[in-house]
């Protein structure tokens, strides 16, 4: 596991047993949240930036609080 294309992003570990069965996980905190229009909110935004991190999720029509949002990087998300 390295960077992956979104860059700094959270990573899934996981441990399995010899028929595919989860044993353990792990998780490796990232720093950009990459979401769709879901997950536009101040609440969350304020949160993660509290944390250091970054909401980059598609800003919703009628939003009146603009939040930086690269395009590039949200195309890059799947």
């Amino acid at each position: 596991m390295g960077r992956s294309r979104g860059g700094l992003t959270t990573k899934i570990h996981t441990l399995v047993d010899a028929l595919g069965r989860p044993i353990r996980l792990k998780l490796t905190a990232g720093r950009t949240l990459l979401a769709d229009r879901a997950y536009d909110s101040d609440a969350l935004h304020e949160a993660l930036a509290k944390r250091g991190a970054f909401a980059n999720a598609r800003l919703m029509p009628n939003r009146v609080k603009s939040f930086p949002f690269d395009a590039e990087l949200y195309k890059a998300r799947n």
